[in-house]
């Protein structure tokens, strides 16, 4: 144990000695408080707590002078301590947000309202199905309480919302703005129409201001480092004119995990919506180069860096000797490095981090005006604006959740992905649902921490009820989710993986060690007692055969568990006597029996 232990402190010492590692653990500034609530409309004496309840104290707040203090770009804290309203709903990521899309359901009385909220937090009932239920709005019942978009800035014009005063009254919308503007959350406002109990859908942020635009230097053959006619010709709706000239097409490269996976798909959807089109495998080999060129990086593997500027080159020499090409670096790389990038690789055009694959096309305006873009800024996660284009036509992923709160020492992903940030379960239960009526028969949840699902969200909801009301889903017959993390990892989750059908007996949960000592080290926040626990649990409830543990891992670490055998460089295996059932994909059982064969 002190060898292991030994050795492992010396290996971390030397990983500190990278710049680059060393920048994921130096210290962030705390992030800021929330800025102070403005004031309640002048007809009402009610003013909101940050609860989102309704106080008649006589003494409603004072206006707030305006957002002064910029946002903390990062989490700083750990665990549900990092609220993505005090990093995101405030500074710029405030300042730039443009409108809500709500719906709400109305009540009578305060009673009334409050009953109805315990109903929504428990996952009892579907908040629109409750608002077509009993809302006592007659413009919105029908439609699941939707009242659509409601714009932020209504100083500026006046008029803007005023076709919704007769369904959400401005007093109610100024309360609302106020408390949350973070979709997800359910919060209760009061009006003369009586109490709205409102959720927030979705945002709309406009990320061009968000984003830090610089002038393009001269350089290289003329001004061939600026140019972007092509991009900006199908930007302009050239296309229809039937111009072959005008027929872009770009090639997409993906490092990492299944996030920057569907975040690629995401992207392709955008860039489709343009009318640029994938290239084709044949036009490659007959020399013809992409137009628009992306690369979505990951910043977890060795010398990530390093293969960015190495992918880069060959681009961006096509660039300087006059080539009309478009270079995007998008994911955690871009999040990291930021205008870094743009310093030691001028060519690039625009540099976006995860946080903005599905508004790739809003920021390409910007890069067609031969502007290079930095769009790193921390924001609210909006819905797609159009369809990812999927690799697959059977199997799907689906992101439920952003971002990670936890600051794991050797890890960055707090760092370039950003503060957790739930999606409403009515966004994700809507896309499910489109997916399976399209033919799809498997969904994979993602979230770099998915058991933190709905603790960001006011009122908190819980993963498991998630599994249960997605699997539930007429026509699916496969649901996954990755990737669990041992310190939230609830037994709740494990009995709605057995109690749901659909949900295949699968899970992904790290262990990166056998030693408490070093979980400690590593700020994992568990031991090696909880994970064996989950374990059991596991096998007692859902009857699973064996364990498989896909990553490269340390045979010392492993064989302090005692009860694992490894055989490297094949995955972990686990067996048991019970039956031996598998509902695995294809891939998965060819690991498990391949490895049980050398058993």
């Amino acid at each position: 144990m002190r060898l292991l232990v030994s050795t492992l402190s010396v290996l971390a010492s030397i990983a500190l000695m990278n710049p680059r590692i060393a920048r994921a653990f130096a210290p962030h500034s705390v992030h800021p408080t929330r800025p102070a609530a403005a004031a309640a409309a002048t007809h009402s004496s009610a003013a909101v707590t940050p609860l989102g309840m309704v106080s008649t104290s006589p003494n409603p707040p004072s206006s707030s002078s305006g957002i002064t203090t910029p946002a903390a770009k990062y989490p700083t804290a750990r665990g549900s301590e990092s609220d993505a309203r005090k990093i995101i709903a405030t500074g710029a990521g405030r300042q730039f947000l443009m409108a809500v899309r709500i719906h709400h359901i109305l009540f009578e009385t305060r009673a009334l309202a409050e009953a109805s909220l315990h109903q929504v937090r428990s996952a009892a009932t579907p908040f629109q199905d409750l608002a077509s239920q009993i809302s006592a709005c007659s413009e919105t019942r029908e439609k699941g309480g939707a009242v659509g978009w409601v714009t932020i800035d209504e100083e500026t014009n006046p008029a803007v919302n005023e076709h919704l005063d007769g369904i959400f009254p401005k007093h109610a919308r100024e309360q609302l703005i106020l408390i949350t503007t973070k979709p997800g959350d359910i919060v209760m406002v009061q009006s003369d129409r009586g109490y709205h109990l409102v959720q927030v859908v979705d945002v709309m942020a406009d990320v061009r201001r968000m984003a830090t635009l610089k002038t393009r230097s001269r350089r290289g053959n003329g001004d061939a480092v600026a140019r972007t006619s092509k991009l900006k010709g199908v930007l302009s709706g050239a296309l229809t004119s039937g111009d072959e000239d005008t027929d872009l097409t770009y090639k997409l490269e993906t490092m990492g995990c299944q996030m920057n996976m569907a975040d690629s798909e995401r992207m392709e959807g955008q860039l489709q919506n343009l009318g640029i089109r994938p290239i084709l495998e044949n036009e490659e080999k007959q020399g013809k180069l992409p137009d628009v060129v992306v690369l979505n990086t990951c910043s977890i593997r060795d010398h990530a860096e390093q293969k960015v500027y190495s992918y880069i080159g060959p681009h961006a020499k096509r660039k300087r000797e006059g080539d009309d090409v478009a270079i995007i670096v998008a994911g955690c790389v871009a999040q990291q490095e930021g205008e870094n990038l743009l310093r030691r690789a001028p060519e690039v055009d625009l540099v976006m981090g995860p946080q903005y694959a599905n508004r790739i096309g809003d920021l390409l305006e910007d890069v067609s005006n031969g502007n290079q873009v930095v769009a790193t800024e921390a924001s609210h996660i909006m819905e797609d604006s159009t369809k990812p284009r999927r690799q697959s036509t059977v199997a799907a992923w689906v992101n439920i959740i952003y971002g990670c709160n936890e600051r794991c020492t050797f890890c960055i992903v707090p760092t370039t992905r950003g503060v957790e940030q739930s999606r409403p379960v009515e966004s994700i239960v809507r896309e499910v649902t489109e997916l399976v009526e399209q033919g799809y028969k498997e969904v994979t949840l993602l979230g770099q921490n998915i058991d933190a699902w709905g603790r960001d969200q006011s009122p908190k909801s819980k993963f498991s009820d998630l599994l249960r009301i997605i699997g539930s889903i007429p026509g699916l017959e496969r649901l996954r989710f990755v990737t669990s993390h041992p310190r939230y990892m609830s037994l709740g989750v494990v009995d709605a993986v057995a109690e749901t059908p659909a949900a295949c007996e699968s899970f992904h949960i790290p262990f990166q060690s056998g030693s408490n000592a070093i979980l400690a080290a590593m700020g994992r926040g568990h031991t090696r007692e909880k994970y064996l626990h989950i374990v059991d649990r596991i096998r007692s409830v859902c009857m699973i055969h064996s364990i498989v543990h896909t990553h490269t891992v340390s045979s010392l670490s492993l064989s302090l568990y005692g009860r694992f055998t490894y055989s490297p460089p094949y995955p972990l295996i686990v067996p048991t006597e019970n039956t031996r059932r598998c509902h695995y994909s294809r891939r998965d059982c060819w690991f498990s029996r391949r490895n049980r064969r050398g058993l």
